[in-house]
């Protein structure tokens, strides 16, 4: 996955430097990503929230997506999307 967002030049420093390691978001209705699929389609889409899916629905999801090879110990993010 490619994720590509914009940052202000003195938090890109400190991830640089390795003194800051996470990124926080906040998606306020005008974000959006473009997902590809094996086909080389692309479509632009428009986020409207993400949150960490709890462990009964990454149950789900990796039952109902058995075709994927999910990592056990990372969580699922679930992105909810429409078309623009």
């Amino acid at each position: 996955m490619l994720l590509k967002a914009k940052i202000k030049a003195k938090y890109l420093d400190a991830i640089i430097a390795g003194k800051k390691t996470m990124e926080f978001r906040q998606f306020a209705g005008d974000d959006k990503m473009i997902v590809t699929d094996e086909n080389g389609r692309e479509v632009e889409l428009k986020i409207n929230s993400v949150h960490e899916a709890s462990d009964e629905m990454a149950s789900a999801i990796r039952r109902e997506n058995a075709d994927i090879r999910w990592n056990e110990v990372e969580p699922i993010m679930v992105i909810k999307v429409s078309p623009l």
